[in-house]
């Protein structure tokens, strides 16, 4: 369930969108939302420019990753804001013949290692 948010409306105070959005991520649950829908248009767009680059229609991919078209449709719509399984992205970058990884590192302030782990 979607939570009602307060934003800032920037109509109303005249302010560029760039200090907008940045008030508006003082505030967690907006942040938390932000950060997720633009990891998906990243996705997406990575994605889309992979398999463009590479001259594939979204059916090609869909039979090199072994999902159905639909499935790539969708991601690359934005209509579906969930994030993509991991084993679905492994497949599909897999398809687009690409090492995918997972990079894992420290949170700000905090000394640790990064590491990456292999998708595909």
């Amino acid at each position: 369930m979607r939570r009602k948010m307060k934003v800032v409306d920037p109509a109303s105070v005249g302010l560029p969108l760039e200090a907008v959005i940045l008030e508006n991520l003082r505030d967690h649950e907006y942040r938390k939302d932000f950060v997720r829908i633009n990891l998906r248009i990243e996705i997406a767009a990575v994605v889309k420019r992979l398999r463009l680059e590479r001259g594939l229609t979204q059916k090609q991919l869909a039979a090199r990753a072994g999902v159905p078209q639909s499935q790539i449709a969708r991601l690359e719509g934005l209509a579906d804001e969930r994030i993509p399984s991991l084993d679905f992205l492994g497949r599909l970058f897999r398809g687009l013949g690409q090492r995918a990884t997972l990079r894992v590192g420290p949170t700000r302030g905090r000394k640790s290692s990064i590491c990456e782990i292999a998708l595909v």
